[in-house]
């Protein structure tokens, strides 16, 4: 803090000669001049940092007095920039606006953070908002954050909660969404059909008649578990069927890889265009637009700019890399080839079998028409009941 304190006040480094140095440092104290950072230098003088005020009465008493000699060796702080500065007025001017500017453009919105959404996109909340006045550049003195909120709801059902808070130029939009009603189970009644071909291996009936026993093949769509149930007291009765009913399934699953394939050679040369986005409109800083070469990477850096204090300006700093490379072809070995088809096929086959147990896996590979396709043939064991609603019949 003195450090801050001598740069706004002035400091001036000064050097003391006299026959009596501790005498002149006494009447120094006596005048009211208190020097920090006193070093010596030889028998009969010192050097020591005063204000500029204290400067000004040292040599008032040198002039007064005598007895000692002092030299002014550096100054430096707001009072020396000041007096150097005094009389450029245009630059004083621009300082003034700048300061001005930085104030004004305070007053306006130059940023938007979203959070707290995951199922609606920031881009939609951000065009609604923009709709009801929150925007960049929009003022925000005249935001009205319930009308806003009730106003978005309104808009956009997925959200249940809104609010806009202001930071300068830097406005935070908070939103929870609504959370989606889970789903009813179905109660009524229903049968259970088999949603693959299989072999039933094991069946467990919790409440229904079944309509097949292990052992027995059965087809897509073919009834496994009834819902009727007959009753000594009611007759037959509509029930919802529950059971859980595993069989062996078979799987043929084939993928195809290209032997020939591209890679990235990149040749070394890059070029920059920058541009800047000065409230919301962009200026580009380069006069050749298009594609520089055939084949190209594209990296798109944006930089907003922000005072010390975090505020944001209406100024975003744009980085446009462009960087060259060649399409080299190349030929896939066979195995390699047969090692990313084999991945594929074992994720596909998990997907099929929601997580049932592969008993068995052979894998056909064959090279033709300048691709090697390979061909899965998997046995599994996995539940294939699905729910299917029965309409209860009405009595006569």
């Amino acid at each position: 803090m003195g450090k801050l304190t001598e740069l706004l006040r002035g400091a001036v480094r000064v050097r003391v000669e006299s026959d009596r140095p501790e005498a002149a440092l006494n009447r120094m104290a006596r005048s009211g001049i208190r020097p920090r950072r006193v070093a010596k230098e030889g028998e009969h003088a010192f050097v020591a940092s005063l204000t500029v005020r204290e400067a000004g009465t040292l040599a008032a008493l040198e002039r007064r007095e005598g007895g000692f000699t002092a030299e002014r060796l550096r100054e430096r702080g707001a009072p020396r920039w000041l007096r150097r500065v005094r009389r450029r007025y245009a630059l004083i001017a621009g300082l003034l606006l700048c300061f001005a500017a930085v104030q004004v453009s305070d007053l306006f919105i130059w940023q938007i953070d979203v959070a707290g959404n995951e199922r609606v996109s920031s881009a939609v909340i951000l065009a609604e908002l923009d709709k009801r006045g929150v925007g960049i550049g929009k003022c925000r003195l005249g935001f009205a954050p319930e009308f806003i909120a009730n106003e978005m709801l309104l808009a956009v059902p997925e959200l249940c909660w809104l609010t806009v808070n202001t930071h300068g130029s830097r406005a935070e939009v908070l939103v929870r969404e609504e959370r989606p009603a889970p789903e009813m189970e179905k109660d009524g009644p229903a049968d259970i059909c088999a949603d693959k071909d299989g072999i039933i291996s094991r069946m467990t009936v919790m409440q229904g008649v079944s309509a097949v026993a292990p052992g027995e093949a059965v087809k897509k769509g073919e009834l496994l578990v009834s819902g009727e149930m007959e009753s000594i007291a009611s007759g037959v009765r509509a029930v919802r069927a529950e059971a859980d009913i595993t069989a062996r399934t078979w799987h043929e699953l084939t993928a195809v890889i290209p032997e020939e394939t591209f890679r990235k050679r990149y040749t070394g040369r890059e070029r920059v265009r920058r541009a800047v986005i000065l409230g919301g409109k962009r200026i580009n800083c380069y006069f050749t637009g298009g594609n520089p070469w055939p084949c190209y990477d594209k990296i798109i850096s944006y930089h907003t700019v922000t005072l010390p204090n975090g505020a944001a300006l209406p100024l975003t700093l744009v980085k446009e890399t462009f960087r060259e490379y060649e399409a080299e072809a190349q030929t896939r070995p066979v195995e390699d080839a047969r090692r990313v088809a084999q991945a594929r096929l074992l994720a596909r086959l998990e997907a099929e079998t929601a997580g049932g147990a592969v008993l068995s896996a052979d894998f056909i590979v064959r090279r033709e028409g300048g691709a090697v396709t390979v061909t899965l043939c998997a046995e599994c064991e996995e539940r294939i009941g699905v729910a299917e609603e029965t309409i209860p019949k009405q009595d006569a």
